[in-house]
Formats: C-alpha cells, structure tokens, sequence
C-alpha cells in the first residue's frame, strides 16, 4: 500500500496516520513482534465546546513492514451533526505491546 500522507506521528515501532479523505486510519508495523494498532479518537463541537462523541482502534493485521488501514465515517468538520451544530475532529496515536507513542494534535476533518 502507498504511505498515508502527512498527518502523522512515528517516534515508536508502529506509526499511526489519519487521511481526512475517506476518513481512514493508517498504521504502519515497523518491527513488532506484536500487532501494531492505531488508536483514534474523535471529538465534536457543539454547546461551544468538544465533547468526546467515539473512539476506536485499527489493528494492523497485514504485518511487519505493512501499512494497514481501517475506514469509518466521522462528521465533516464543516457539515451539521447530530447534535445540530458543526465541528468535528480526530487524533491518533501508534501502540502496541511496548506501549503508545503521544496522541497526535487534533485534526479537523476537512477532505
């Protein structure tokens, strides 16, 4: 698979990457013995302030040396949600059976 793109954080044995388009989550297995995964978070806006709204992992189950991916549908930052305002926003960190690397800064999901 082609790397992610640029939203992305890899100091660890696993990197985890977001794309706004398609919001997907990407992990890469860099030399694990264990399944690399992507933890993620995703927060929205309304009552002027973030609420935590869902959070998840994407295993990596392609193995060492690949990128994995996993697809879900998180509001566009910029269309009305649930809860009838706007805002939405996403980070992301790489784990596995060392530990996690640091969450991400958050991302606005604009594609």
């Amino acid at each position: 698979m082609d790397a992610p793109g640029p939203y992305s954080n890899s100091p660890s044995p696993a990197q985890a990457c977001f794309r706004a388009y398609g919001d997907q989550i990407w992990v890469y297995d860099r030399d694990t013995p264990y399944a690399a995964i992507g933890q993620w978070q995703n927060q929205l806006y309304y009552d002027g302030t973030w609420h935590n709204y869902r959070s998840g992992d994407c295993q990596n189950l392609e193995g060492e040396g690949e990128w994995g991916v996993c697809n879900y549908d998180f509001y566009e930052d910029g269309t009305t949600h649930r809860y009838e305002d706007q805002g939405s926003r996403v980070r992301f960190r790489a784990c596995g059976a060392w530990g996690c690397s640091a969450w991400s800064p958050w991302w606005r999901n604009n594609n």
